[in-house]
C-alpha cells in the first residue's frame, strides 16, 4: 500500500495508521468508564463500598461488554477519581479495594453543575414560598367556590321553599274561598 504525496515521492501507509482509521469509525455499544463505574457503584448500594470485582460484573452484566478489556480504563478512572474526591476509597490501596460515591459527587449527580449552594437554597426557598402562596391562592378558590355552591343551594333551597309556601298561601286561599262560596250557599 503506498500513495504518492506532493512532491512525487512515494509514501507509504503503515497498518497502524489505518487502524486507527477503521477503530475511530466503530460506534461504541456503551456509555464511556466513567459513566459505567459510577452508575456500578451507585446501583449496588453496598454499605461498605463496591469492590472491583463487583464493579466489573455488573458493567458485564448491565452494559453487556467485555470488562477485561476495559480493566485497565476502570483501574485508571477509580485511581483518578480518589485523587480527585469523587470516590471515596474505604479499603485498599490504588485500584484495589472498595469504593463509594462522595458526598459532593452525590450533589453534584442531583444539582446543576452551574448553581452555587447559595443559588440553590435561595431558590428552593423562593419556590417553597410561591408553593405556599399557591396553596393559599387555591385553598382560598376552593373556599369562594364552596360558599358560591352553598349560596347557590340555599338559593334553590329557599326558591324552593317560597313556592311550597306561595302553592300552601294558593290553596289556603281557595280552601277559603271555598269556604266561603259554600257558607253563602247555606
Amino acid at each position: 500500500m503506498s500513495d504518492t504525496a506532493a512532491d512525487g515521492k512515494k509514501v507509504k501507509r503503515t497498518s497502524v495508521a489505518i487502524r486507527k482509521i477503521k477503530k475511530s469509525s466503530a460506534v461504541l455499544s456503551h456509555p464511556s468508564t466513567q459513566l459505567m463505574v459510577d452508575g456500578a457503584i451507585k446501583n449496588l448500594k453496598e454499605r461498605g463500598g463496591s469492590s472491583l470485582l463487583a464493579i466489573k460484573k455488573y458493567i458485564n452484566g448491565t452494559y453487556k461488554c467485555d470488562s477485561q478489556k476495559l480493566d485497565r480504563f476502570i483501574k485508571k478512572y477509580l485511581k483518578t477519581s480518589v485523587a480527585n474526591g469523587k470516590l471515596i476509597q474505604t479499603k485498599g490501596k490504588g485500584a484495589s479495594g472498595s469504593f463509594k460515591l462522595s458526598a459532593a459527587a452525590n450533589k453534584n449527580a442531583k444539582a446543576k453543575p452551574t448553581d452555587s449552594a447559595v443559588e440553590k437554597e435561595t431558590t428552593k426557598k423562593a419556590i417553597s414560598g410561591v408553593n405556599e402562596k399557591k396553596k393559599i391562592l387555591i385553598t382560598a378558590r376552593k373556599t369562594v367556590a364552596r360558599t358560591v355552591r352553598n349560596k347557590k343551594i340555599n338559593a334553590r333551597t329557599n326558591r324552593k321553599v317560597a313556592a311550597v309556601s306561595k302553592k300552601k298561601a294558593s290553596e289556603k286561599k281557595k280552601t277559603e274561598k271555598m269556604n266561603v262560596k259554600n257558607i253563602k250557599k247555606i
